[in-house]
Protein backbone atom coordinates (compact mmCIF):
# COMPACT_ATOMS: atom_id res chain seq x y z
CA UNK A 1 0.00 0.00 0.00
CA UNK A 2 1.51 3.70 -1.08
CA UNK A 3 1.27 6.05 1.51
CA UNK A 4 0.63 10.17 0.16
CA UNK A 5 1.59 13.12 2.34
CA UNK A 6 -1.12 14.75 2.85
CA UNK A 7 -1.51 19.15 3.58
CA UNK A 8 -3.41 19.10 6.86
CA UNK A 9 -4.44 22.28 8.25
CA UNK A 10 -3.87 22.42 12.15
CA UNK A 11 -6.04 24.80 14.43
CA UNK A 12 -3.73 24.94 17.56
CA UNK A 13 -3.86 27.01 20.97
CA UNK A 14 -1.10 27.47 23.36
CA UNK A 15 0.51 29.79 25.78
CA UNK A 16 3.65 31.62 23.66
CA UNK A 17 6.32 32.64 24.82
CA UNK A 18 7.12 36.79 23.84
CA UNK A 19 10.67 37.81 23.33
CA UNK A 20 10.59 40.23 26.13
CA UNK A 21 9.71 37.12 28.84
CA UNK A 22 5.66 37.99 29.00
CA UNK A 23 3.28 35.09 27.47
CA UNK A 24 0.27 35.39 25.08
CA UNK A 25 -2.29 33.05 25.02
CA UNK A 26 -2.13 32.17 20.95
CA UNK A 27 -4.97 30.63 18.82
CA UNK A 28 -2.74 29.87 15.51
CA UNK A 29 -3.26 27.72 12.19
CA UNK A 30 -1.30 26.03 10.30
CA UNK A 31 -0.36 24.34 7.47
CA UNK A 32 1.85 20.65 7.88
CA UNK A 33 2.77 17.99 5.11
CA UNK A 34 2.42 14.60 7.05
CA UNK A 35 1.20 11.21 6.09
CA UNK A 36 -1.16 10.98 8.96
CA UNK A 37 -2.86 13.12 11.44
CA UNK A 38 -0.56 11.71 14.16
CA UNK A 39 2.43 12.82 12.35
CA UNK A 40 1.36 15.99 11.67
CA UNK A 41 0.79 16.79 15.34
CA UNK A 42 4.36 15.44 16.23
CA UNK A 43 5.48 17.93 13.86
CA UNK A 44 3.80 20.80 14.89
CA UNK A 45 4.64 20.14 18.12
CA UNK A 46 8.27 20.29 17.52
CA UNK A 47 8.04 23.54 15.29
CA UNK A 48 6.43 24.95 18.15
CA UNK A 49 7.75 23.10 21.38
CA UNK A 50 10.35 26.32 21.31
CA UNK A 51 7.84 28.86 21.39
CA UNK A 52 5.32 26.91 23.90
CA UNK A 53 5.61 27.98 27.59
CA UNK A 54 5.13 24.30 28.77
CA UNK A 55 7.38 22.74 24.93
CA UNK A 56 5.23 20.05 23.23
CA UNK A 57 2.81 19.47 26.07
CA UNK A 58 1.31 22.96 26.11
CA UNK A 59 0.12 22.90 22.89
CA UNK A 60 -3.38 21.60 22.40
CA UNK A 61 -4.61 20.89 18.67
CA UNK A 62 -8.36 21.91 18.55
CA UNK A 63 -8.96 20.73 14.85
CA UNK A 64 -7.17 18.99 11.82
CA UNK A 65 -8.20 17.96 8.44
CA UNK A 66 -6.99 17.83 5.48
CA UNK A 67 -7.13 20.42 2.63
CA UNK A 68 -6.02 19.74 -1.00
CA UNK A 69 -4.35 21.86 -3.13
CA UNK A 70 -2.88 20.83 -6.74
CA UNK A 71 -0.44 23.40 -6.81
CA UNK A 72 2.05 24.83 -4.43
CA UNK A 73 3.98 28.27 -5.55
CA UNK A 74 6.14 30.67 -4.15
CA UNK A 75 7.07 34.08 -4.68
CA UNK A 76 10.79 33.41 -4.14
CA UNK A 77 11.84 37.24 -4.13
CA UNK A 78 10.01 38.36 -1.00
CA UNK A 79 11.05 37.70 2.67
CA UNK A 80 8.01 38.24 4.56
CA UNK A 81 4.61 36.15 2.53
CA UNK A 82 1.31 35.15 3.19
CA UNK A 83 -0.78 32.24 2.18
CA UNK A 84 -3.31 32.71 -0.75
CA UNK A 85 -5.68 30.71 -2.44
CA UNK A 86 -6.12 30.89 -5.80
CA UNK A 87 -9.28 28.76 -7.28
CA UNK A 88 -8.04 28.38 -11.21
CA UNK A 89 -10.44 26.97 -13.81
CA UNK A 90 -9.06 24.23 -16.22
CA UNK A 91 -10.89 23.81 -19.81
CA UNK A 92 -9.96 21.05 -22.06
CA UNK A 93 -11.81 20.64 -25.52
CA UNK A 94 -12.70 16.50 -26.89
CA UNK A 95 -11.48 17.04 -30.64
CA UNK A 96 -13.56 14.46 -31.76
CA UNK A 97 -16.91 16.04 -30.07
CA UNK A 98 -15.68 19.45 -29.57
CA UNK A 99 -17.30 19.93 -26.17
CA UNK A 100 -15.85 21.44 -23.61
CA UNK A 101 -14.98 20.05 -20.02
CA UNK A 102 -13.60 22.42 -17.22
CA UNK A 103 -12.82 21.15 -13.20
CA UNK A 104 -11.38 23.73 -10.43
CA UNK A 105 -8.80 23.47 -8.41
CA UNK A 106 -7.13 24.97 -6.21
CA UNK A 107 -3.72 26.43 -5.69
CA UNK A 108 -1.84 27.26 -2.50
CA UNK A 109 0.58 30.37 -3.42
CA UNK A 110 2.53 32.13 -1.28
CA UNK A 111 3.65 35.94 -1.65
CA UNK A 112 3.49 39.09 0.21
CA UNK A 113 0.60 40.90 -1.72
CA UNK A 114 -2.59 39.57 -3.46
CA UNK A 115 -0.67 41.02 -6.43
CA UNK A 116 1.95 39.06 -6.32
CA UNK A 117 0.09 35.63 -6.04
CA UNK A 118 -1.88 36.62 -8.99
CA UNK A 119 1.67 37.49 -10.99
CA UNK A 120 2.48 33.90 -9.19
CA UNK A 121 -0.12 32.15 -10.57
CA UNK A 122 -0.70 33.94 -14.13
CA UNK A 123 3.02 32.74 -14.50
CA UNK A 124 2.18 28.92 -13.87
CA UNK A 125 -1.05 29.11 -16.05
CA UNK A 126 -1.14 28.23 -19.68
CA UNK A 127 -3.86 28.82 -22.15
CA UNK A 128 -6.09 26.07 -20.61
CA UNK A 129 -6.52 27.98 -17.50
CA UNK A 130 -8.77 30.98 -16.42
CA UNK A 131 -8.22 33.11 -12.85
CA UNK A 132 -11.14 32.28 -10.94
CA UNK A 133 -10.93 34.08 -7.37
CA UNK A 134 -7.86 34.66 -5.21
CA UNK A 135 -8.45 34.46 -1.63
CA UNK A 136 -6.09 35.21 1.80
CA UNK A 137 -5.63 33.07 3.79
CA UNK A 138 -4.98 33.03 7.97
CA UNK A 139 -2.08 30.69 7.77
CA UNK A 140 0.88 31.69 10.58
CA UNK A 141 3.08 28.72 9.17
CA UNK A 142 3.94 25.88 6.90
CA UNK A 143 5.52 22.73 7.71
CA UNK A 144 6.81 21.23 4.23
CA UNK A 145 8.27 17.11 4.88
Amino acid sequence: MQKFIQTIECSVRYVKLQPDGRTLDAREVWLVEAYSYGEAQNRLGLALSQYAQDGADGLFVQQMKSVYYAEHLADEEVAKQRYWRVRVKLTDRNPDTGKERSVTQQWLVRADTMGRATKVATETMDDSCEMVAVTELKYNGYIER
